[in-house]
């Protein structure tokens, strides 16, 4: 738990700072570093965990399992260079277990995820953009069915890296893909394996707020100097 709150404080920091540098500019010119405006996305679709087990028995192997991953994310965007994106995700990790002469099992680790990103922006129409960032994650429940690895006992956090690309389809609708890996031993076992997670994921996102308006507003801008009418995302 202590990684937890040093994550989260850590977090807050970056907030902080991040608020501070973009503060509205009582001029009227904005803010001080740039027009960031605000906003959140609701994002749900599918993802491919996975989890890296030391010491396995050559008569066990271990595949994908699909999961469900969503939740919200606030937006700081300015709109230049890219976005700051903070999330609240309910996340499924875990890994189908096959073992010769046993029954196929399951491990199932149920989390509440807090990713990190910067998205950065591709080319003028700001449609592309890809980053990473960090996350960490609080243990809800896990779930295991005719386990033959042994698992007892699980940390009740994780943390790691991802990378992210995606591409505005619309000023609203956003498709996004990534990939995560963990750096925390999940196992608390007395067996003390190395056990890492993984995943791969894909999401389609719904936004609102002002960023959302923003986008609407450069993608007019876009089409109008291209020689369309603006009317066309």
């Amino acid at each position: 738990m202590k990684a937890i709150y040093g994550s989260l404080i850590s977090l807050l920091i970056v907030v902080q700072n991040y608020a501070h540098d973009n503060q509205p500019d009582t001029s009227g010119r904005g803010t001080k570093k740039g027009n960031v405006e605000y906003g959140w996305k609701v994002e749900a679709g599918e993802s491919f965990s996975t989890m890296s087990i030391s010491d396995l028995s050559p008569r066990t192997t271990l595949s994908p399992k699909l999961s469900f991953l969503g939740g919200i994310t606030f937006i700081a965007d300015d709109f230049r260079v890219g976005r700051l994106v903070i999330g609240a995700q309910y996340k499924e990790a875990g890994v189908n277990v096959t073992t010769k002469g046993v029954e196929d099992g399951l491990l199932l680790l149920r989390y509440l995820n807090i990713p990190v990103q910067y998205h950065f922006y591709i080319g003028r129409s700001k449609r592309l953009f890809t980053g990473g960032g960090g996350y960490i994650a609080a243990l809800l429940s896990h779930r295991t069915e005719q386990m033959s690895l042994n698992f007892e006992k699980y940390k009740n956090y994780d943390a790691g890296a991802m990378l992210t690309a995606g591409y505005r389809i619309t000023p609203r609708i956003i498709l996004e893909g990534g990939v995560q890996r963990g750096f925390v031993n999940v196992d608390a076992s007395e067996a003390r394996r190395s056990s890492r997670n993984g995943m791969a994921f894909l999401l389609l996102s719904f936004t609102m707020g002002s960023s959302t308006s923003g986008h609407m507003k450069q993608a007019t801008l876009t089409c109008r100097k291209s020689g369309g009418d603006g009317k066309d995302y």
